[in-house]
């Protein structure tokens, strides 16, 4: 990981620095997921716990996309 690297070297990157850059990489059909961690209690401050949420978030939006394809099939 980078930021694994990144303390080697002697330039540490916060936790909070890693949430934020990777919820600014996001996709725009992301944004209320971005705003949910944002305003979020300490329970998801975590690049753990954001993790889970994005693999959900993520899950919900392929069977999202499928149905809607399936259904113009």
């Amino acid at each position: 990981m980078i930021a694994d690297f990144l303390l080697v070297i002697g330039d540490p990157i916060t936790e909070q620095d890693q949430i934020d850059v990777v919820l600014e990489g996001l996709p725009e059909e992301y944004s209320h997921f971005a705003v949910m961690i944002y305003g979020s209690p300490d329970s998801l401050s975590t690049l753990s716990a954001n993790k889970s949420c994005y693999l959900s978030a993520e899950f919900h939006f392929t069977k999202i996309k499928h149905v809607k394809i399936n259904k113009l099939l």
